[in-house]
């Protein structure tokens, strides 16, 4: 048992190489595990610290929230509306640029159910994710809640260099949705 970045871990495994020369800085990580008591995650990771890139390719079905802790992505309140209450897989291939944004390209895809989303309950959900640069796609969302569903798609794009300044498009559909329950569920007394 430890703690990595304040999240309770099990159990790691990892082969690590370093490769410091005068070319390069890299560190490369894989296999690689990572137990939690809810699930684990699995994959390879590279550092290369001279172009400020990390290359992965992983599978997971420990908690999101925990596991984007542990990397440093995603964890200064972006997620504090969801709720992974049941059980999330996810797989992620890609490239990320630390220094440059704009080079980043990856691709998720993530299966779950139980989320709560702000005073919303969401009995199952899927989707893809694909990160183009600054661009971010949604597609091929479904999901289920209050005896109905909904498929759609998202895109949000962030503006290099800012936290504050970026748009976003939302497209999808919703069919067969108890609406008073849904409507009940967003009311003030919900809250309570």
């Amino acid at each position: 048992d430890c703690r990595y970045q304040g999240v309770d871990v099990l159990r790691t495994d990892g082969q690590v190489v370093v490769d410091i020369s005068k070319t390069n800085c890299m560190v490369t990580i894989n296999p690689l595990l990572v137990v939690r008591p809810e699930g684990l995650a699995s994959g390879g990771l590279a550092l290369d610290l001279n172009q400020g890139t990390a290359e992965f390719d992983a599978v997971a079905t420990a908690q999101p929230k925990a596991l984007f802790k542990m990397i440093g992505i995603l964890s200064t309140g972006e997620l504090d509306s969801l709720l992974f209450n049941g059980p999330v897989r996810g797989a992620a291939k890609g490239k990320v640029c630390w220094t440059d944004m704009t080079k980043s390209r990856m691709d998720a895809t993530v299966k779950g159910r139980d989320l709560g989303f702000g005073l919303l309950n969401v009995d199952d959900y899927a989707f893809t994710v694909h990160m183009i640069g600054i661009t971010n796609i949604l597609d091929n969302i479904k999901a289920r809640f209050y005896g109905g569903e909904l498929h759609g798609k998202t895109a949000f794009f962030i503006a290099s260099g800012s936290e504050t300044n970026g748009s976003y498009m939302v497209e999808g559909a919703i069919k067969d949705v108890d609406f008073e329950a849904f409507i009940g569920a967003l009311s003030p007394k919900a809250k309570e």
